[in-house]
């Protein structure tokens, strides 16, 4: 029995050390990557990293270029110079960070003369980041290496995953003032919603209102005829209703003011922290293979 069990929890010891084993630095699924697909092409072959997908450009660049290293490093492939394919890629108009169909990276390696396509992709699920590379042969557009390795957060891996989305503040606007402003300037409404001290200015704004309305009524109805044998005449009923409004309207014009000019909000939004515009400027070839000077600006939404 007891023989059994340390069997048992020998077993499990190994699975769980498994698993962890699988969780890499970014580094080290780019070191692994390249040394499979030394292992799994033919020796000699021309390969072309073209593309890595992700949200993240900086990271998609990262990799590309390590990627290239590493494989340059194990001398078993040979690699794309990436001048050339930064042509191919200007004069085809796709970004390296974005995806790429199996047909369209077939007809690129037919121009650049390779004979597989490296490609792959990072994807963060929860708090797991998955990393991917395919590669397919550019001759029969089979997939002749694929792999997917779970990376964690180092060093390395957060400084290239910023946070693609960010908080900020903002107060209200002319249209929602306005709006505000009149809330406020019936009976107080508004500043029992709006106000962050409505607790004073929400019953002080609808009690004056209501005794401005009150009296109102009452001076605008004498000024206007008084009572006549022992009822409302037609003159007193005009000049209360007057009298109610004109009273209940000063006060409105108080609690407006304080509405539209004096109510505030910190109200967070998300914003997108890559919609900030950002300028760039970067040295490249032109199709007669001269270098020139490329100015560019970039505003993502």
């Amino acid at each position: 029995m007891n023989y059994k069990k340390a069997v048992f929890l020998a077993e499990m010891f190994l699975a769980s050390w498994s698993l962890f084993s699988q969780t890499v630095r970014i580094d080290e699924a780019i070191g692994i990557s390249a040394r499979e697909l030394g292992q799994r092409l033919n020796r000699g072959g021309k390969v072309a990293v073209l593309n890595f997908s992700s949200r993240w450009a900086q990271l998609s660049k990262y990799v590309i270029e390590e990627l290239d290293n590493a494989l340059v490093r194990e001398n078993v492939l040979t690699v794309v110079d990436r001048r050339e394919l930064d042509l191919v890629r200007q004069e085809q108009n796709f970004q390296m960070s974005g995806e790429v169909s199996d047909e369209s990276a077939q007809r690129i390696g037919r121009l650049l003369g390779v004979q597989a396509i490296v490609s792959g992709s990072f994807e963060a699920i929860g708090k797991t980041h998955r990393f991917r590379v395919r590669t397919i042969a550019v001759e029969t557009g089979s997939v002749v290496y694929s792999n997917s390795l779970t990376v964690k957060k180092d060093t390395v891996l957060t400084a290239l995953t910023p946070p693609l989305y960010g908080t900020t503040s903002r107060d209200y606007n002319v249209v929602e003032r306005i709006g505000i402003g009149l809330s406020y300037s019936v009976f107080g409404i508004g500043a029992w919603i709006y106000d962050d001290d409505y607790s004073e200015w929400g019953p002080g704004l609808t009690f004056s209102s209501s005794l401005s309305a009150f009296l109102g009524f009452f001076i605008g109805g004498v000024s206007a005829g008084g009572v006549s044998a022992g009822s409302l005449n037609g003159d007193w009923l005009k000049g209360a209703l007057a009298g109610a409004g004109i009273g209940a309207g000063l006060v409105g014009i108080v609690g407006f003011v304080r509405g539209a000019f004096f109510t505030h909000t910190d109200k967070a939004v998300e914003v997108r922290v890559s919609s900030v515009p950002s300028w760039g400027i970067d040295v490249v070839a032109d199709a007669s293979h001269n270098m020139g000077l490329q100015i560019s600006y970039r505003w993502q939404f």
